[in-house]
């Protein structure tokens, strides 16, 4: 079948679709996106691809095949992923590859919302992928079904917005986590949380566990996440460019290399002579076009 709407991106293994929820769905889906094997590719993606946290959670349907998954630093191995999976809140970077072609449809969300819709805290899965199987989810299985007997990416589309659509109206306010992760975005993760916890007299302790329930990490982790997220969107905006906007939310150079040999697991130096000179990668693609987890009442 010809696709309607071209590729975003175009590699010789891949074809990668990066697509736009309808607008009022914005505010808590940040995005959708297709991975499908280039025609005639005889492989998967060979090459490791680098995902790096956003504070959102994420929706992976595997259409066919499977590929390795695994934690930037953890040396205890790759999983492999055969099936479709929810990450309810994500405070490290993956990398995957896939010696196998491979297909995928996946959904970038904010937590709260996946926390509705599987009416579970997110602290019980964090940093853990959990199979759609496992979940037992009866309108995500039945999601997943519908998306697997449909080709044009315009049809994805429209199935994910009728199914979030309907999602949305059974989200609640919830004013603290909301307020707090407004304001992590605001000042772009340069929050001081302990601070803002005193500043509103609530408990820290009971403040943690709420929001590690909403969003699948702590506030602490959530701070960070979001600092380093913008900047390294800076930093690979401002390549061939004079001057170091991405160091604006750090203390000083020293801490923002700590937390890029954290994420990325290299230094800032050896990932420059190869991923920012090299084609944009998927996780690059996502950071660049999706909004931060903005949070507005339904």
């Amino acid at each position: 079948m010809i696709e309607l709407m071209q590729p975003t991106l175009i590699r010789e293994d891949m074809h990668y679709w990066l697509l736009t929820p309808a607008p009022k769905l914005q505010p808590w889906v940040a995005c959708y996106f297709v991975v499908r094997p280039s025609p005639g590719s005889p492989q998967g993606t060979n090459k490791p691809e680098l995902f790096l946290p956003d504070g959102m959670s994420e929706l992976v349907f595997a259409m066919r095949a499977g590929f390795e998954r695994w934690k930037v630093g953890d040396s205890s191995g790759p999983a492999v992923m055969r099936e479709s999976y929810v990450i309810g809140g994500r405070a490290h970077s993956v990398m995957t590859q896939s010696a196998v072609p491979n297909e995928v449809i996946g959904v970038k969300l904010h937590s709260r919302l996946l926390s509705s819709l599987i009416r579970t805290p997110l602290s019980t899965f964090r940093d853990v992928a959990m199979s759609l199987r496992d979940l037992g989810n009866l309108p995500l299985l039945q999601l997943q079904d519908e998306l697997a007997g449909l080709r044009d990416v315009e049809a994805i589309t429209r199935a994910l917005d009728r199914f979030f659509a309907n999602a949305i109206r059974n989200l609640h306010p919830d004013a603290l986590v909301d307020a707090f992760t407004r304001e992590v975005q605001t000042a772009r993760g340069s929050l001081s949380v302990l601070r803002w916890i005193d500043e509103r007299g609530v408990n820290a302790r009971t403040f943690e566990r709420k929001f590690c329930d909403a969003m699948g990490m702590v506030p602490k982790q959530y701070a960070r996440v979001m600092r380093f997220r913008d900047a390294y969107r800076d930093l690979i905006s401002d390549r061939g460019a004079h001057g170091a906007r991405y160091l604006d939310t750090y203390y000083d150079q020293s801490h923002f290399h700590r937390d890029f040999k954290y994420f990325t697991g290299v230094s800032p130096t050896i990932k420059s002579r190869g991923l920012f000179q090299q084609e944009t990668s998927i996780s690059d693609q996502l950071l660049q076009h999706t909004p931060g987890a903005t949070t507005a009442s339904p």
